[in-house]
């Protein structure tokens, strides 16, 4: 496992997201998305994903859902209506 997938465990561990978990991103245009990227796909149990990528499979399978940045406002803009229920949390 490189440093950096070891970082992104322990802070998954940290916030408590220790089983399947979905991290939405708004996009993988800059630095930092495109390395949580490349560090998480050695996970076993995280998968990555952009808005306009989230499948059903994805959502079902996690049991924690993070979003980063703009992700949450976007998927509410996209499934205004499916939403509810989201506790946020400041990371």
């Amino acid at each position: 496992m490189s440093k950096k997938s070891a970082k992104i465990l322990e802070f998954l561990k940290k916030k408590g997201f220790d089983s399947p978990t979905l991290l939405v991103l708004n996009d993988f245009k800059s630095k930092q998305n495109k390395n949580m990227v490349l560090s998480a796909r050695n996970l076993k149990k995280v998968v990555v994903r952009k808005v306009q990528d989230i499948n059903a499979y994805d959502v079902m399978r996690a049991k924690h859902i993070v979003f980063f940045g703009k992700a949450e406002q976007k998927v509410k803009r996209i499934f205004p209506e499916r939403i509810s229920g989201v506790t946020p949390i400041n990371i």
